[in-house]
């Protein structure tokens, strides 16, 4: 049933059920009512009649259940979303003319009161500008990144369409040139800044490695692009601080792209700022990328191992081979031979002094040399050398026991004997061994090895890599400030033969070293920045992370970052925030160049945890001016992506028809859809007693009960 177009009542049975029922109440009532006694006037046998009748109507009213819907519209206000770039690159590589296009583009959108338009501007950061005028816009923002548009977009409801006002240079943020195709709207760009075809001439990337070894010679590859410069000369110079290392000159490549090589060498350890510059050619129309700057780690020298042997063995050969074949080792042996007999004694003290590791292969025995053993245990204590040692068939326990304050385990039940074993890995997060599943299977095939029967009690801070139904096999420790790495079986050269992942026994080795040449608790406390080269007012992004002795994530610890540049003149204090799951973070910005150098600590040390540092250089270079020409495809790719427009700021007026258009064809109503059920409503029920009680007492007064 339609009353007024909006408004309709539904029931359970069909309404002419209804109609019916009521017609034969009607008929009843009359009926029972033709003859009364006493007599009654026709005035009160009316009001009788009315009275039962509409009672018992509105009763079976009741029975069929009637809804009443009540349907309306509402119109959907949708709004239009305007993010202006109020980056530097604005100003700097926008004609005049382009500039008053933009800001006349703008007033217009002010004036069209038919759509709401939410107006931001971006670069450093987003801001939402209530009432936006053109000559309001400064062009003063360091920095251009879309992400946060993205973001902004993603938390808005009801928009229209989206309209992105830029030169689409990004040099900031996560790319987002693929995130928009996920908007149900169209996103238009308009296109503002230098469209030419420019010269120029621009480092493009230096590559290096971050770490090399003093007195090594390493290659650093420099990138080069130029446009419309192809067959030009030019030179390249590397410089250290502000020491020319060398130069080369270049003929520029047709492709746009030449790499130039350079070789360097330093003889000191620690950090340098390298620099490379090209030369500048008359007629290249951006200058600022005509140098780069990275900062490369100088190191002491390769990680000297010393091995030592209490006799040649396979054990002996097998490691010693193993970590001679890695380039970043520099590997010492010193065997005993024939009573005291030492090969390679020769300065023997001295490379054990300068070592940073120390093997025990089947050493000590109970021939090895007293003296020797003295000097090499007091060296191990002076100078915190961390260690490995493995057992062999004839190693001496009691000379042994002489190392116990560095040892992961207690010897009791001394034994010279050892059994054939097979050996099993313990899966722990922390493992030497490899945590993935296909390592830990290929270590239980590994053929049985001879176990120590000495019974071995690890201590408190051990842990277990590899065990055996008689013993623990492999240890690890670190406490009072050794390190230690125990293999307590002979004839380990088997494993090197394992022919299913024949680089397991050198991977081990490998990781032992990394290991046992790790700052004790370098692992539980670590700081870094985002990048080492940054531009002026580009945001520098510091990330901490936090764990405690077993690796556990600790969160709302206090950590203080302390900034200073190089003369340390200039100090900047910041104090990181946490994220989650042990992980902090702090950003900052610096308008001045130069290297700087960042120190972080954590406020309640009790542990005594190393202070973090690290180092980076700001170029003097603006980001905004790195790259002059308007970025037009980026902006086309994001129009395209959602079924929107690029224009050029020359064409702006066609992007006015075309969001009218798009405001029309995007508006629609939401239905709303309200009902009642008149069988809940307390005021019919209410009615019907009343009626009833009418009845009731009329009849009464009549004397007709």
């Amino acid at each position: 049933m339609n009353w007024f177009n909006n408004i309709h009542i539904s029931m359970a049975y069909q309404p002419i059920y209804f109609f019916l029922t009521a017609i034969i109440v009607i008929i009843y009532t009359i009926f029972i009512y033709r003859i009364t006694l006493p007599k009654i006037n026709k005035f009160q046998k009316s009001i009788l009649i009315l009275a039962r009748t509409l009672a018992l109507i509105l009763i079976i009213f009741l029975i069929f259940n009637p809804i009443v819907k009540s349907v309306s519209k509402e119109k959907i206000e949708l709004k239009n979303i305007i993010f202006v770039d109020n980056s530097k690159s604005i100003k700097m590589f926008s004609s005049t003319e382009d500039l008053k296009k933009l800001k006349q583009f703008i007033n217009e959108l002010n004036k069209n009161s038919e759509v709401e338009n939410k107006i931001y501007t971006f670069g450093d950061s987003i801001t939402s500008i209530k009432n936006l005028e053109a000559d309001s816009l400064s062009f003063n923002d360091n920095s251009t990144e879309f992400f946060s548009i993205f973001e902004k977009l993603k938390s808005e409801k009801n928009i229209s369409s989206a309209v992105i006002i830029s030169d689409g240079i990004v040099n900031e943020g996560l790319n987002v040139q693929n995130k928009f195709s996920e908007f149900d709207f169209p996103v238009f760009t308009l296109g503002i800044g230098d469209t030419s075809d420019n010269k120029d001439i621009s480092i493009e990337q230096i590559k290096t490695n971050e770490f090399v070894y003093s007195n090594r010679e390493t290659k650093i590859e420099i990138i080069v692009s130029n446009k419309h410069f192809q067959n030009k000369i030019t030179e390249i110079s590397l410089f250290e601080e502000n020491k020319l290392i060398d130069k080369k000159n270049i003929i520029l490549n047709k492709s746009g792209i030449n790499r130039v090589s350079f070789t360097y060498k330093n003889p000191n350890e620690g950090k340098y700022k390298l620099t490379v510059k090209v030369k500048e050619i008359f007629g290249d129309d951006n200058l600022n990328n005509n140098r780069k700057s990275t900062i490369i780690n100088i190191l002491s020298s390769k990680k000297k191992i010393v091995i030592i042997g209490g006799s040649p063995s396979r054990d002996l050969s097998a490691i010693y081979q193993t970590l001679k074949s890695n380039k970043e080792f520099e590997v010492v042996q010193i065997v005993e031979i024939n009573n005291n007999l030492i090969y390679n004694q020769n300065n023997s003290n001295k490379n054990i002094k300068d070592s940073d590791i120390l093997i025990f292969v089947g050493y000590p025995t109970k021939k090895s040399n007293k003296n020797f053993l003295a000097n090499i245990i007091e060296t191990i204590k002076l100078r915190k050398k961390p260690t490995l040692i493995n057992f062999s068939l004839n190693i001496d326990y009691g000379n042994l026991n002489l190392l116990q304050e560095i040892l992961p385990t207690k010897l009791e039940n001394i034994s010279d004997s050892f059994s054939l074993t097979d050996v099993e890995p313990l899966g722990t997060s922390n493992s030497l061994l490899g945590n993935d599943p296909s390592s830990l299977s290929d270590w239980r095939q590994l053929p049985p090895i001879n176990i120590t029967n000495t019974r071995l009690l690890s201590n408190i801070s051990t842990e277990i890599l590899l065990e055996s139904p008689v013993n623990p096999i492999i240890l690890k420790s670190s406490n009072n400030s050794f390190k230690n790495i125990t293999i307590a079986a002979a004839n380990i050269w088997k494993w090197k033969l394992n022919t299913k992942n024949q680089f397991l026994f050198q991977n081990f080795l490998y990781n032992a070293v990394k290991w046992l040449t790790l700052k004790s608790d370098e692992d539980l406390f670590k700081v870094k920045s985002n990048k080492k080269n940054y531009n002026l007012s580009e945001t520098i992004t510091f990330t901490a992370v936090r764990y405690n002795e077993i690796l556990e994530a600790i969160n709302n610890e206090s950590i203080k970052l302390t900034i200073t540049n190089k003369n340390k003149k200039n100090t900047k204090t910041l104090f990181f925030k946490n994220t989650d799951n042990g992980l902090y973070e702090v950003q900052t910005k610096f308008n001045q160049p130069g290297i700087y150098n960042y120190s972080a600590e954590l406020i309640d040390n009790k542990k005594n945890i190393t202070a973090q540092r690290g180092i980076f250089n700001i170029d003097p270079i603006e980001p905004e001016a790195i790259t002059k020409k308007m970025d037009a495809s980026f902006l086309k790719s994001i129009s395209n992506s959602t079924n929107g427009l690029y224009v050029s700021i020359n064409k702006a007026d066609s992007l006015k028809i075309k969001l009218s258009k798009n405001y029309e064809a995007k508006i629609y109503y939401k239905t709303k859809v309200s009902e009642l059920h008149l069988a809940d409503l307390t005021t019919i029920l209410i009615l019907i007693v009343l009626l009833f009680a009418v009845e009731w007492l009329i009849r009464k007064k009549l004397k007709m009960l």
